[in-house]
């Protein structure tokens, strides 16, 4: 009885373990505690845990509705549809963290939606001005087949508004829409580390991302992520999992 027990607790606690960051072999695991992971086995967590845009932004082709998250199987699909709805020929979607992030470390594994026209993202923002800059961290704006951008913004103060953006497009030969890749982002008070399937792919001195922020998933028909056409129908951005670690 005894030995059985042992196994059990051993077995919990090896798969608790699992969950450490996909990092590079240059990083320990052993310096970050998890936080929260979503693993959307249980739809009811999308409306527990996030909000979902329910409107048409004016700087995109689609509007964003509750209605094309859907959660099965183990996966969050953010569905793209050519339907009209509030002018837009498209709709599309996008989910919001209702608690907030800070420094740490958080990736996401996911698949892009196999068309191009989409843009796919996993980022922070914090468009407060109170007392810091206003700022948009973009973890991933990835576009079919192949394409990673980078960005971060940097809106300015109360006192002095600005729109400087700092970007980074990163070599890539996979096509993002055929299998799952994680996209992680280290934050501290002092740089910002990007990283693709566990490789540091970007460093930068943190300027002006001080604050806490709210976490983005979405996705959203443009122009910018390639050609507009009727293959964006019925294509999915596809989220196995997103964690969030702090320092131990």
């Amino acid at each position: 009885m005894r030995n059985i027990l042992l196994f059990i607790l051993l077995s919990v606690s090896l798969g608790c373990s699992g969950k450490q960051p996909y990092l590079s072999k240059q990083d320990s695991n052993q310096k970050w505690n998890l936080v929260w992971s979503e693993d959307f086995d249980d739809p009811q967590t999308i409306d527990d845990n996030w909000k979902a845009e329910n409107a048409a932004p004016s700087h995109i082709l689609s509007s964003r509705w509750r209605e094309n998250v859907s959660v099965h199987d183990g996966y969050l699909f953010l569905n793209n549809r050519k339907e009209t709805r509030e002018g837009k020929d498209w709709t599309s979607a996008s989910i919001t963290r209702k608690s907030s992030v800070h420094y740490g470390y958080m990736e996401c594994r996911m698949k892009i939606s196999a068309s191009t026209g989409v843009n796919n993202s996993f980022w922070l923002y914090n468009w407060s001005r109170e007392g810091h800059h206003a700022f948009e961290i973009d973890i991933v704006e990835s576009h079919y087949p192949n394409i990673i951008r980078t960005n971060v913004h940097d809106n300015g103060t109360k006192a002095k508004k600005t729109n400087i953006q700092y970007s980074k497009k990163i070599s890539n030969e996979k096509n993002l829409s055929e299998d799952f890749h994680v996209y992680g982002f280290e934050w501290s008070e002092k740089y910002m580390k990007y990283y693709f399937d566990g490789k540091l792919v970007r460093t930068e001195k943190n300027k002006v991302c001080v604050a806490s922020a709210r976490m983005v998933l979405g996705t959203a028909v443009m122009k910018w992520a390639g050609e507009v056409t009727d293959s964006i129908d019925g294509t999915s951005m596809v989220v196995d999992w997103v964690r969030y670690y702090t320092k131990k």
